[in-house]
């Protein structure tokens, strides 16, 4: 079952109200591609960056309110978790 669906049935949130805001980062293509593609197709979220280095997603942060950070912890030699971090603590767009 989508997960929108089940926010709707707790209740909660209707899908209708609400639109998830999210950023992919992920080194892996094929894998950002498929889940950009799949979150596109579900109601209550928009993709609003993909991006495969963290100095790209630090780009997307300065422009783009961002709900939702779905992060690929691996990213070769970057300390992906420890830059993303520091970006969304300073950053004004992030909730």
């Amino acid at each position: 079952m989508a997960l929108g669906k089940i926010l709707e049935m707790s209740g909660k949130v209707t899908m209708s109200d609400y639109s998830a805001r999210i950023l992919l980062i992920d080194d892996h293509a094929l894998f950002r591609d498929s889940v950009a593609r799949f979150l596109c197709g579900e109601p209550g979220f928009e993709v609003v960056g993909c991006c495969g280095t963290t100095g790209e997603a630090l780009e997307i942060l300065q422009t783009k309110t961002v709900d939702l950070v779905l992060l690929d912890f691996d990213l070769g030699l970057q300390s992906g978790l420890v830059r993303i971090e520091s970006a969304l603590s300073t950053s004004e767009l992030a909730r």
